[in-house]
């Protein structure tokens, strides 16, 4: 049987959105929307603990080898080290991702060859289908769970929901609260539904470009495969945006500029431009992730064939996060030390 491109099955789910949009609900910025019933509730999902860094006990053969690549001094429990010092230099239990990749020395362990392979003769023992490209992802997520895995195989070649990337995203970037909960956004789960995945990817809902701000994000949207572009959007405008970086120097040969939807006054949403740029077949994508994709080829994370259109897979995720934290902190630290004091305030 022939394989149906995952493009033609999301402008296919797309046009099936769209004509529902017409539907009777309540109102939100002015538009109608069919809210989600309260009992409405996503099935098959894995659990998904939120403990701090220090506390972690998953995968303890893995961690005990990684606390020993890293370095992490442990000390009556609590541990310190390069993974538990903050972006603000401090030693932090509570630490995430993000902070950890402000570390020189935790980045320069993960772009040693000889220490990461010795990560992943422990993950070999884990998983039984990594693959090379996954080694990196599998050291970041089986050590800061950021998504769940399942017993024995990592599932890196899988296509992420926007409802897993925007959780995995939240889930870097943000300390553990004291109870171990993210906060319970109400409003969000009328509009794409209850479930593992839904209270953790609220506070992104912000940052998205298919969001329930323009009734473009809802529980069918939630539920299906970000693409690439709208990853790589999502994640430069959770740590900052790019209003300030002309991307001048990139280099994109499958990306055009489409323009905003303020520009065509006759869509709806965004999900609807969305589709109509992606049945033109040009190359266009929306202005907003157009500029995110610059950015990311200048900083040389983005390869000049990018990819925008089609579903991102979890290794290629979990490796454009860090590689963007990575990339895009080094990037504001070099424009904040060569700026005069009054620009800084206008750029941190």
């Amino acid at each position: 049987m022939k394989k149906i491109p995952c493009r033609i099955i999301f402008i296919i789910c797309l046009i099936s959105q769209i004509l529902t949009l017409c539907g009777c609900g309540q109102s939100k910025n002015n538009k109608t929307v069919e809210l989600i019933d309260e009992r409405y509730v996503f099935e098959d999902e894995p659990d998904l603990r939120w403990m701090p860094l220090e506390k972690l006990d998953t995968y303890p053969e893995f961690r005990k080898e990684a606390d020993s690549v890293f370095e992490t001094v442990i000390s009556g429990g609590n541990k310190s080290g390069c993974l538990y010092t903050n972006s603000y230099g401090q030693t932090d239990p509570n630490n995430t991702l993000m902070g950890a990749l402000h570390n020189d020395k935790v980045v320069s362990i993960l772009t040693d060859s000889s220490k990461v392979s010795l990560l992943k003769k422990s993950l070999d023992q884990i998983y039984s289908d990594l693959k090379e490209e996954d080694t990196l992802p599998a050291v970041i997520n089986t050590y800061f769970d950021l998504l769940p895995d399942e017993s024995d195989v990592f599932n890196g070649s899988v296509s992420l929901s926007r409802k897993e990337a925007m959780a995995m995203v939240m889930r870097a970037v943000t300390p553990v609260t004291d109870d171990g909960l993210p906060a319970d956004d109400s409003d969000f789960k009328m509009y794409v539904g209850k479930g593992t995945y839904t209270n953790y990817a609220a506070p992104m809902d912000q940052y998205v470009y298919l969001s329930t701000f323009d009734l473009s994000l809802d529980k069918d949207q939630f539920k299906e495969d970000i693409l690439r572009g709208e990853f790589v959007y999502l994640v430069l405008n959770c740590l900052g945006g790019t209003e300030y970086f002309d991307g001048s120097s990139a280099v994109l040969e499958d990306c055009k500029n489409g323009g905003r939807i303020t520009d065509k006054s006759e869509m709806s949403n965004r999900l609807e431009f969305l589709l109509t740029l992606l049945m033109d077949s040009e190359g266009y994508a929306p202005e907003e992730i157009y500029s995110s994709l610059s950015k990311a080829n200048e900083l040389g994370v983005i390869e000049s064939v990018t990819g925008w259109e089609r579903s991102i897979t979890k290794s290629e995720a979990i490796q454009i996060l860090t590689d963007l934290i990575i990339a895009y902190s080094n990037d504001i630290s070099a424009a904040e030390s060569i700026a005069e004091p009054d620009e800084i305030s206008e750029i941190s």
